[in-house]
């Protein structure tokens, strides 16, 4: 389940609450073990690792934004406009029951654990204007995070980039 709040202020705010339940056990990037590896597993987004043994029965997280810039573009190559360019700073905060595994990532608070890390997000929003009457959005970005729970625990990687794309209809 994924609930997402924006606000559009003079001061651009976003707000994203997560969280995934799985009693077959899932791991820190929401895949299910009761089902085997999909096509897209090589895609999905994986800023925290999943350590052998770890299996999570639930997580849940929340990610908070700033805008630092958003430029209209408005230009457009035959059905695809390029709408707009935009820049985010943000905080990703996952909270999950590692089991008392010694390997798992995050500072640990009362059996639980906290990964957090702080990120700069840069994105691209493409429309694609078929001929009907809703347009189909894209939207590529750029994610890059500093993970400091890791730099506290002295677990995992520090830095993390990754590419993603985001659609809407």
């Amino acid at each position: 389940m994924v609930f997402s709040a924006n606000v559009k202020t003079r001061f651009p705010l976003s707000l994203i609450l997560f969280g995934a339940y799985d009693k077959s056990g899932t791991n820190m990037y929401g895949a299910s073990n009761l089902f085997a590896t999909t096509a897209i597993d090589e895609y999905v987004l994986k800023e925290y690792s999943q350590p052998p043994g770890l299996e999570l029965l639930w997580l849940g997280g929340a990610e908070i934004g700033v805008g630092l810039f958003s430029f209209e573009i408005q230009n457009h190559l035959s059905h695809l406009y390029f709408n707009k360019f935009s820049g985010s700073l943000l905080l990703r905060n996952q909270i999950y029951d590692s089991g008392g595994h010694p390997d798992a990532e995050g500072v640990e608070i009362n059996n639980l654990r906290l990964a957090q890390s702080l990120g700069l997000k840069l994105g691209l929003k493409i429309s694609f204007l078929p001929y009907v009457k809703r347009p189909v959005s894209l939207e590529p970005f750029v994610l890059g995070t500093w993970n400091f729970s890791n730099s506290i625990t002295g677990k995992g990687n520090l830095w993390y980039v990754s590419l993603g794309i985001n659609t809407s209809l």
